[in-house]
């Protein structure tokens, strides 16, 4: 059974995204596109609890998984890639 905690909320504007995910929520900066958001995973950085402190790469790959998950069966993505614009699965 998920817990509130597990769930994901995601909010931002045309050139970021913000994703609290298990009373964390971390800031990707990027680009909106016609179907979807294009974050630039690199970009990570916490807005709280921490506060402005780069995410390491295990937090990274945490959230980019569940936003993955979040998103599957829906038109609009929040879909990540890397600083050559390849898309990261």
């Amino acid at each position: 059974m998920r817990g509130e905690q597990d769930e994901l909320v995601v909010t931002g504007t045309n050139s970021y995204v913000d994703i609290q995910y298990r009373n964390k929520t971390a800031r990707f900066w990027g680009d909106l596109c016609t179907n979807g958001f294009a974050a630039i995973a690199s970009t990570m950085e916490w807005l709280s609890p921490e506060g402005g402190i780069p995410a390491g790469s295990d937090d990274r790959a945490q959230f980019i998984s569940a936003v993955h998950r979040h998103f599957r069966w829906k038109r609009f993505k929040v879909f990540f890639v890397d600083e050559k614009g390849r898309q990261i699965r």
